[in-house]
């Protein structure tokens, strides 16, 4: 977030799903998809603590979908405080700088591959 904030001055965050407090200090990992919503402009940082608010759905935003029924609504925000690694400095990524991910980036597939494996039998896997 620290890069994103480098650039937009407000931003809010929400992922797909409740965050699981026991399973994160189980398994010491919480993967979910995101969304992050930003702006740029400094009117709109200044309208809200946020700077982004959303406007309540209507009945033609649905068009007749159950999917966008239960996820067009926000509703799992994710603070910039969650965000925040324990020690980590707060470095913003510029332009060529992104073998410094590469630590994390390792450790996140593995991690993310032992999702995956709880996801599908071993037999999917094998065959693909």
């Amino acid at each position: 977030m620290q890069t994103i904030h480098s650039v937009f001055p407000s931003c809010r965050a929400f992922r797909e799903s409740a965050r699981n407090a026991s399973a994160v200090a189980h398994d010491r990992r919480d993967f979910a998809n995101m969304v992050v919503f930003c702006t740029k402009t400094a009117a709109a940082a200044a309208a809200a603590t946020s700077g982004i608010s959303f406007r309540p759905p209507r009945e033609q935003d649905m068009l007749g979908t159950l999917t966008r029924r239960k996820f067009l609504v926000p509703t799992h925000e994710v603070l910039a405080s969650h965000l925040v690694a324990q020690g980590h400095d707060g470095v913003v990524l510029r332009a060529n700088d992104t073998g410094l991910l590469d630590p994390w980036a390792r450790e996140s597939a593995m991690g993310h591959w032992a999702v995956m494996r709880t996801l599908l039998p071993a037999a999917v896997w094998e065959k693909w």
